[in-house]
């Protein structure tokens, strides 16, 4: 006797027909992750207070960077070369961002 024969073989196994929707399976998997990263956060809670650390010193130091070098391109330099836009925007950005940055730095001493 073959042993295909006592169990069925492989050609009577079908795929269950799914009863969920798209969305609710999006919304397991979406609920499975946050549960994941919850479960590593909670081991990691001092790794991820330094990240957010970070991203709160990189805001306050690169938006207004950003925005003052958004504004001097948007009004100042109108009609200027290309070239010369994107290389009075990358000073002002970085001339922002330092000081800025140096500025929060003595706050701390």
């Amino acid at each position: 006797m073959i042993d295909d024969d006592m169990c069925g073989g492989m050609d009577d196994l079908q795929e269950s027909t799914p009863t969920k929707t798209v969305g609710q399976s999006i919304c397991a998997i979406v609920l499975a992750l946050a549960l994941g990263v919850g479960a590593v956060s909670l081991m990691l809670i001092h790794n991820v207070a330094s990240f957010v650390g970070f991203f709160v010193w990189a805001a306050a130091t690169m938006g207004p960077g950003f925005a003052a070098a958004y504004q001097l391109d948007k009004h100042l330099m109108v009609g200027y070369h290309d070239s010369a836009r994107l290389i009075v925007g990358v000073i002002t950005f970085f001339s922002f961002s330092t000081f800025i940055g140096a500025a929060l730095l003595a706050h701390h001493f």
